[in-house]
């Protein structure tokens, strides 16, 4: 199971369109000493989306150059959404050393993105596809759209659970119709509308997709890397004052009051979160 953190990305829609230099920064190292290895940051929007009329607190180039001391470290990219694709903004994050795109664009339109996909290939970036509002499309059809963009280049394909609707049932037989029909990676991205996130990721892990995508607000980021304890490749190396990784136990900690939920109350109501065993 491989697992994308986005939420220098995604999670940045709560704050605005992106976040600062500096929470940039600490979040980035915060992933990779939880081994995180694969990060999506920069524009909520994505790539080129400041020039759109979405801006965030610095440009594309800054955050590309904020994020160079840590390129050999994990793969670090950004979002694109199809409709804001600029060929000279894939040209500058390749200068850049970008390690890859993930190239966004509703279920169902994915055949207009191929030329798209093929500039971004041409510059020796890895594209990500993400198969927005995946439940445009049956799960037949969705796979058939995968099947399209493996032959026009694309490396990986994200199911996307765009409005958090989906229930366990839909998320496996998404993945289980895209296994069947491409070779390259199946991910799912989930939204928890519902509250149905984690039971859609595991319902996608047990059908066989190899990837998952998350973002959370900050003040969750270290619950969410509990919440995957011992995944393989997550967190394999947590130590507590020097001794060997703790079996999974209970694990509580305040939310801090300006990030409290509606529902806590006045008083500082511990969040229990359980280290538990995500996928192998």
């Amino acid at each position: 199971m491989k697992i994308m953190d986005c939420t220098l990305r995604d999670g940045a829609n709560v704050v605005g369109n992106g976040f600062s230099p500096e929470l940039t920064k600490m979040m980035i190292e915060g992933l990779l000493r939880s081994n995180i290895r694969i990060i999506e940051m920069g524009n909520a929007k994505g790539l080129g989306a400041t020039e759109k009329g979405s801006p965030a607190p610095i440009s594309d180039v800054a955050y590309l150059d904020l994020i160079h001391p840590y390129l050999g470290q994990a793969e670090i990219g950004m979002f694109l959404n199809a409709k804001r694709f600029e060929a000279d903004n894939v040209a500058m994050a390749a200068d850049k050393g970008i390690s890859f795109l993930r190239l966004g664009a509703d279920a169902g339109d994915g055949a207009s993105t191929y030329e798209k996909a093929a500039v971004i290939k041409q510059h020796g970036i890895k594209v990500r596809y993400s198969l927005m509002k995946a439940y445009l499309l049956t799960p037949e059809e969705l796979a058939e759209e995968a099947a399209g963009l493996e032959a026009h280049g694309v490396d990986e394909v994200t199911i996307m659970d765009s409005a958090g609707t989906m229930h366990p049932a839909d998320a496996g037989a998404y993945v289980e119709a895209l296994k069947a029909r491409v070779k390259i990676p199946v991910g799912f991205h989930c939204h928890s509308n519902l509250g149905l996130s984690a039971a859609n990721a595991l319902s996608g892990a047990a059908a066989g997709m190899i990837a998952i995508r998350y973002w959370v607000k900050p003040y969750l980021l270290l619950w969410l890397l509990m919440l995957v304890w011992d995944a393989g490749t997550v967190w394999p190396a947590l130590k507590v004052r020097g001794s060997e990784p703790t079996p999974p136990q209970p694990v509580y900690f305040a939310i801090p009051p300006r990030y409290r939920p509606r529902w806590a109350p006045a008083h500082r109501r511990p969040l229990p979160c359980r280290m538990t065993k995500y996928a192998g």
